[in-house]
């Protein structure tokens, strides 16, 4: 044994002369470090396996402190094979490696270096750690369908599950589903509230994560329909504004402004109406806007254009009867002359010109109130199934031409004198309009028909088919055979799918 150990010691000790013994250029060429036999007689400790994780972009090779040590060197391979290749050289006991291919097989290892990293300071696990690179799910969209948030994302080569998380600002992860498929949709989500998705991968078994993830994450702040304006009433300086009510929402705020100013607001409800005291004589666009429950922030958009109305003119204010003072020293008598009356001119009569002005003014104003009735009338059926594009578009012309007579609606003349041209566009439009919005209705009342008589004939339908079944479960269904049964029963779940189809109940 003695001798073996001096041969050995002595093979040892060549080895090391014969390698210090090379030129440094062949040494540099052959990127070896130069070993003496001292450093060959005075190892460290031999660092252990690594721990490897996959990571958001990389993967993390960590591995425990060597007393002694002044540098490491990570060296790895690819599915096994070849030799070890260097990665990098470190003074720290962890490196990301970020230039790992998806769904390739890296084996890992790790030895200590001198500080001038030309020795090896100790030996090296041969075996090291093995690790698949499963890269994190990348986010490709993040969508509001409805109240639903749906995401998608890229297949991460070497997955078998996906887990999603969603947070909200200031908050930690939560758990939301596993899927083997690239989408998911959120259905608790709530409007107005900014949440933040995530994925990781798992394993089949769902008890380990194969990948990192994006810590950052991606946003997004779903939003409910914005509010349809109905109508807005004026009395005086008072306006009334009325909108549909919108599935979902908690609260909503009403906005205002005028021709020269911007968005202002007027207040908040929980109903689909309210009411304003504004400036007499003005023009204004009201618009309402969604609010979250705590109304810290908005759950729906808005229409930007809004709806116009000009509130009225200020009552006339009647003289104030002043008393009258007490007269004071000698009365004076009344003159006993009757003061000569004073001739005056006749009434010059007015001339064509004038009257034909004023017959325009008239003609012009009692035109875009009806366009304005007609316009408000038409408004109601934007919403249902039968309103087309030619509806849409007639009551968008009309909008228009509305907002530019808007001011004289509610004086019901003009102050201007209009055109034959001017008077003449006012009425086709509302009659084009008008047309247009008793088509949507007949349809509409042609529609709500049929439907209603579905709802009869399925109703009276199901009634026959209870009636069958009931008398048919009077057997027993030990007399029947098992076709029969079998069929028997397929007639009972399909009445029952029929029933909660057209909410009909036992």
């Amino acid at each position: 044994m003695k001798r073996v150990t001096v041969r050995l010691l002595s093979v040892v000790l060549l080895l090391g002369l014969c390698v210090s013994a090379l030129p440094a250029q062949q040494a540099q060429a052959w990127s070896l470090p130069q070993i003496s036999a001292l450093s060959l007689a005075k190892t460290l400790r031999t660092p252990s396996a690594p721990t490897l994780g996959n990571v958001n972009g990389g993967v993390k090779i960590s591995w425990k402190k060597v007393s002694g040590a002044a540098k490491y060197r990570v060296f790895y391979r690819v599915n096994g094979k070849g030799g070890w290749k260097r990665l990098v050289d470190t003074t720290k006991l962890t490196y990301t490696w970020k230039k790992a291919k998806a769904g390739t097989r890296y084996t890992f290892t790790v030895r200590c270096l001198s500080a001038n990293g030309k020795r090896y300071t100790s030996g090296y696990n041969r075996t090291g750690r093995t690790i698949t690179y499963v890269p994190a799910p990348a986010l490709k969209s993040l969508k509001q369908s409805g109240n639903n948030v749906v995401l998608t994302w890229g297949r991460s080569a070497g997955a078998a599950k996906y887990r999603v998380f969603r947070r909200t600002a200031g908050s930690k992860w939560v758990r939301m589903a596993v899927t083997t498929k690239l989408t998911y949709t959120d259905t608790k989500a709530v409007a107005g509230v900014r949440y933040i998705y995530t994925v990781r991968c798992l394993s089949t078994n769902g008890k380990s994560y194969t990948s990192g993830y994006n810590t950052a994450g991606k946003a997004i702040t779903p939003l409910l329909s914005a509010p349809a304006l109905e109508s807005v009433e004026i009395s005086g300086n008072t306006a009334v504004i009325n909108w549909n009510p919108v599935k979902g929402a908690a609260k909503y705020r009403v906005f205002c402004k005028t021709e020269t100013s911007g968005w202002n607001r007027l207040g908040d409800t929980t109903s689909v109406s309210y009411t304003a005291q504004l400036d007499y004589e003005t023009v204004y666009s009201f618009t309402v806007r969604c609010l979250t429950k705590d109304g810290k922030a908005y759950a729906s958009g808005y229409d930007k254009t809004g709806l116009f109305a000009v509130t009225g003119s200020a009552p006339a204010q009647e003289p104030s009867e002043e008393p009258e003072e007490p007269l004071t020293g000698t009365p004076v008598e009344p003159p006993t002359e009757k003061p000569s009356e004073e001739p005056t001119e006749p009434e010059v009569p007015a001339s064509d010109a004038e009257t034909d002005a004023e017959q325009r003014r008239q003609e012009a104003g009692a035109a875009v109130v009806e366009l304005d009735q007609v316009y408000q009338a038409a408004r109601k059926y934007v919403s249902t199934p039968s309103a087309g594009d030619t509806f849409s578009m007639a009551l968008s012309e009309a909008e228009s031409v509305r907002r530019s007579y808007y001011s004289y609606i509610s004086k019901g003349t003009f102050s201007s004198i209009p055109t034959v041209e001017e008077i003449t566009r006012i009425r086709q439009v509302t009659q084009a309009l008008a047309g247009q919005m008793e088509q949507v209705k007949d349809a509409e009342n042609v529609r709500q028909a049929d439907e209603e008589r579905r709802r009869q004939a399925a109703g009276q339908a199901v009634e026959a088919l209870d009636a069958i079944y009931l008398e048919a479960s009077d057997f027993q269904t030990g007399q029947l055979s098992d076709e029969v049964f079998f069929h028997f029963n397929d007639v009972f779940y399909a009445e029952q799918e029929v029933r909660k189809s057209i909410s009909i109940t036992s």
